[in-house]
Formats: C-alpha cells, sequence, structure tokens
C-alpha cells in the first residue's frame, strides 16, 4: 500500500492510532512529493531533519492555491474545485485526484457529528453555490442528498412559499437539516417563514453573506435566527475549496475538531510562532491529512481560539478577502 492510501486507510479505519510521529511522517511525505510546498519549505529553511516537532511543521499559505498547482509530484486530479471568489478577485483551485475518497471522508465527519445520514432529510438553501457548479460543498451535499435515499432531500430555491409548500409532506420519522448560505437563513428568517414546531429541523448554516448583505459575527447571526425561529440553537459547517475534511458546530458555536485534522493557532506578526498554550488568539493553521495528495499543512485567513479540543472563529486577517465557505462575519 503506497503512504498515501495508508493515511487514507487510517483516517478512515484508525484514526485513534494518530499522534505526532504519524503528523511528522506526513510532513517528510509533503516535503520530498509537493513541489509547491519543499519549495516553500525551502525558503523557510525548514527540511526534514531539522523539523523534530509539529510546532516547527511550516504551513502553505492559502493564498499559493489562486497561483499555484498544489499536488503531489506525479498524480493527476480527476476534478477540480474552485472557490466562489468575489467580484474581480482570483479564485483558489483544488485539484483532487480522488473524488470518492472525498466523498467518504465527509460522509465520515458529517455522521460522527450527526449520526446516521438516512435519519435526516436534507433541504438544501444554497443558490449562490448553484451559481458555481465547481464548488466543493455542492458536490459534498450532491452526495449526502443522495445518501438520504429520501425523495424530499435536495435543493430548493430562497423561496419560503416554496418551502411552505414541502414541509406538510416532511415525514414524522425523519430529522430535517435545513443546510443554508448564512445569507439565505437570514432572508427566510426576516421573510416571516417557520416551520410547525411538530417538525424536527436543525438549522445548518455555512457559507457567510456572499456579498449579498452587511457582514455579521456569527453570534449575531445565530442571536437573530434563535429569535425569529424559536429555536435553542444553530448549528455551522465549516469548510473551504482548498481543505476536504470539515468541522461541525452542534449549536454551542464552537467548532469541534475531529480525528485526522489538527488546529493550531499563530502568532499574526510572526506566523512561524505557534503559541502552546490555549486560550490565545491568532491566525489559524490546520493541518488536514484528508489533503494528502495535495497540501495538508495550511496557513488559512481566519482568526480564531483554540478552546479544549474545539476552536472558536473569531474573525479574518484584515488582508484576506472573504471567503465563500467559513463561518466568519466581521462587523
Amino acid at each position: 500500500m503506497s503512504f498515501r492510501n495508508e493515511v487514507k486507510d487510517i483516517l478512515l479505519h484508525r484514526p485513534h492510532t494518530i499522534n505526532e510521529d504519524f503528523w511528522l511522517e506526513v510532513f517528510r511525505y509533503q516535503y520530498q512529493s509537493t513541489p509547491v510546498y519543499q519549495t516553500y519549505c525551502q525558503y523557510l529553511k525548514r527540511r526534514p531533519h531539522n523539523v523534530t516537532s509539529i510546532l516547527q511543521i511550516p504551513y502553505l499559505p492559502i493564498s499559493l492555491f489562486k497561483t499555484q498547482k498544489v499536488l503531489v509530484e506525479g498524480l493527476i486530479e480527476t476534478k477540480s474545485f474552485y472557490s466562489s471568489g468575489t467580484t474581480g478577485s482570483s479564485r483558489s483551485t483544488h485539484y483532487v485526484v480522488d473524488t470518492e475518497w472525498y466523498t467518504n471522508r465527509s460522509l465520515q465527519l458529517f455522521q460522527a457529528a450527526y449520526g446516521s445520514i438516512q435519519e435526516y432529510v436534507i433541504l438544501a438553501v444554497l443558490p449562490s453555490y448553484q451559481e458555481n457548479p465547481s464548488s466543493s460543498l455542492l458536490f459534498m451535499l450532491d452526495g449526502f442528498i443522495r445518501s438520504t435515499k429520501h425523495p424530499l432531500s435536495g435543493y430548493y430555491p430562497l423561496d419560503k412559499e416554496a418551502l411552505s409548500r414541502v414541509l406538510p409532506q416532511l415525514p414524522s420519522d425523519k430529522k430535517v437539516l435545513l443546510w443554508g448560505v448564512t445569507y439565505a437563513c437570514l432572508d427566510l428568517a426576516e421573510s416571516g417563514w417557520k416551520w410547525d414546531s411538530a417538525v424536527n429541523v436543525t438549522v445548518l448554516e455555512t457559507g457567510g453573506m456572499k456579498g449579498r448583505r452587511q457582514e455579521w459575527t456569527r453570534t449575531h447571526v445565530h442571536h437573530v435566527l434563535k429569535e425569529a425561529w424559536g429555536i435553542p440553537s444553530v448549528h455551522s459547517e465549516y469548510g473551504m475549496t482548498e481543505m476536504l475534511s470539515q468541522l461541525y458546530s452542534t449549536g454551542d458555536g464552537l467548532l469541534d475538531v475531529p480525528k485526522g485534522v489538527e488546529v493550531s493557532i499563530r502568532e499574526l506578526q510572526d506566523p512561524l510562532n505557534i503559541y502552546e498554550e490555549e486560550g490565545k488568539s491568532g491566525g489559524i493553521n490546520i493541518m488536514d491529512a484528508a489533503n494528502i495528495d495535495s497540501c495538508v499543512f495550511i496557513e488559512v485567513q481566519d482568526i480564531g481560539k483554540k478552546i479544549g479540543d474545539k476552536v472558536e472563529i473569531l474573525g479574518r486577517t484584515d488582508t484576506s478577502d472573504i471567503r465563500g465557505c467559513n463561518l466568519l462575519y466581521t462587523g
């Protein structure tokens, strides 16, 4: 079995075995196999012989996914995911070798957070993503909708009448997941659309305002939705074009970090300095072993802090674009 396939097998079947030695071995592989990452590490004078701790592993700036082909040498992509981007901005590209792997990993993470997907009907309200057929989120949800094996699971327009028509048809023995881009959830809430209290609906927001509304903090977004719909909590999904894993917040505003993903916090003025103590705010670095075919170690443009084995997203770095698939909305 090749090393990259061994990593995938560990993620799916033996995630409890992941430790620091695993991440260091992944670093050595990535250094040797991903030319863009190797060049970046050499620029920082970080090489396998002098990286002996995960705190020393370099993280590739996520902006390089816009200008470079980030892919293990010798592999050929079968699918390219593109970020939605904003008007006049360049788009990130993630070259994916194995879409089945992405599907399996995403389903694993969803079910770890929510249980069997066949317990759900998914009402996806993602109009802006449907305008981008190369969206990784859309590809993932296509698979989730099929996996529910329910005829009412699907994409719905941002239209309270259309959603109201489907509500009486929802089965009482299923959980309903309203998975919406953030601005669409707010639009629905402000339109007065509601569901009967007998329907078991979980609201899961993702994707932000997409330039359609003023940016708000996630806390304020959730407060507005909870007040409008009389629900105790709002869930969130955190993902991005450049990452094949997803993080979920199941109602407390904090993202659970799954096995096979590590989050660390870097000092904004000195990105190579990783905070070891909990509770410090700074730039977020992510290790995502699911990215073994591209780059596992990514310096993202969100600001946050770690709280135990969870992470809180606080904002965006000043120089970053507004992302398509994240939780943050600075006000």
